[in-house]
């Protein structure tokens, strides 16, 4: 609320900038606790602080939640918010590292010590996660209805990298997962059809992390929303296309034998569909490679749902539509030709086609002041 104030106040009425109290804030947020004495330090006082970070984190989900969410995501970027956001995902391996080596020396039963510790390591590790998943709500909340926030995130960071630090945490729960689907819509996950893909970039992460998955059910749950978000719609298959997914599907349709096979086959229909809208001779050999068995054995597993991919990307069920295309849905998105200086003759023509979708994200939004598709 002091922020939404500053905000809303003149240069002369602020007695601090916002930027000083975001500063302090991430100063805080990610203060060194084995910078205490050993003797300030507790199991309880950790599982406190681990408490006040998640806190904290879901006050920066709440402060962006205001009108001027513009002007606060420029002053969140430069305040160095998302290397804040990471180093303090970062600290929680360290955090997880250094618990582990706590042992309580008071303990005389020696059953007891040891069901005690892992119960207590339940709950850190679950409170772990729960920062996890804040951390991941404060990166998409900063990021939201921001195309310039992304690209500095990308440039900065990478998703490669938060993919990296997010792995070396352990098995991730169901609602870091749920969170990384969130940040991909930029709403809740479940509203498929509704909302549409703003960040493909989430959905990548999500692909490689599939193989590494150890329960098979997430594995599933997992695939099974990837098909429908990625597959709704034109528009989800073009976004999709041009972010190179079809490759990352390959990729992770490699490590065949860490995949439960209806997960396999989830990602090879994704990727037949991707494949309808466009595809490159490099996927298509890559995808017929993964057939490819030893003498032992007949048939590869993929061969049928492989099969199904190509013909899905070969059949047309639908009116004739262009081998090339352009992607105009951006705002400033267009095409510009070159002058011409001497006509062929007394005019010209030329055919295009045209596709104007909608865009799932600004339905219902005519009478709210929003943007209409108009062709000229």
């Amino acid at each position: 609320q002091v922020v939404h104030i500053l905000l809303t106040s003149s240069s002369d009425q602020r007695q601090v900038e916002t930027s000083t109290i975001l500063e302090n804030y991430f100063k805080l947020l990610n203060s060194d606790h084995s910078a205490l004495p050993k003797q300030g330090r507790s199991r309880r006082w950790e599982s406190q602080f681990i408490a006040l970070q998640i806190k904290m984190l879901n006050t920066i989900t709440s402060m962006l939640d205001c009108t001027d969410r513009p002007v606060l995501q420029a002053i969140f970027l430069n305040s160095n918010c998302f290397e804040h956001l990471i180093r303090l995902l970062q600290n929680c391996k360290l955090f997880l590292n250094a618990h582990s080596k706590v042992t309580d020396k008071n303990e005389k039963d020696l059953a007891n010590q040891l069901l005690t510790e892992m119960s207590e390591d339940q709950v850190f590790q679950g409170q772990l996660d729960c920062l996890a998943v804040s951390a991941i709500q404060a990166l998409t909340a900063v990021m939201k209805s921001s195309p310039a926030a992304k690209e500095v995130f990308k440039e900065r960071i990478g998703y490669m990298h938060m993919f990296e630090v997010l792995k070396s945490l352990g098995q991730p729960p169901q609602e870091l997962l749920k969170e990384l689907m969130n940040m991909a819509v930029e709403g809740d996950h479940t509203s498929v059809g509704i909302l549409g893909i703003s960040n493909v970039q989430p959905l990548l992460v999500l692909i490689q992390w599939l193989p590494e998955l150890e329960s098979h059910d997430l594995q599933i749950f997992v695939s099974d929303w990837l098909k429908k978000i990625c597959c709704i719609n034109k528009q989800s298959r073009t976004t999709c296309v041009n972010a190179n997914m079809g490759i990352k599907i390959i990729e992770a349709l490699e490590s065949h034998s860490s995949l439960h096979r209806t997960c396999a086959e989830n990602l090879i229909a994704i990727h037949g569909s991707l494949g309808s809208q466009s595809v490159s001779s490099e996927e298509i050999r890559r995808l017929l490679r993964l057939l490819r068995v030893d003498e032992s054995e007949c048939i590869h597993p993929y061969t049928i749902p492989v099969t199904r991919a190509v013909l899905t990307m070969a059949r047309k069920l639908s009116f004739e539509s262009a081998l090339q295309y352009f992607n105009l849905s951006h705002s400033m998105a267009g095409i510009s030709v070159p002058a011409i200086q001497r006509w062929p003759g007394s005019a010209f023509s030329f055919t295009a086609w045209f596709c104007l979708d909608q865009d799932p994200l600004t339905l219902g939004s005519a009478n709210k002041g929003g943007k209409r598709k108009q062709l000229y």
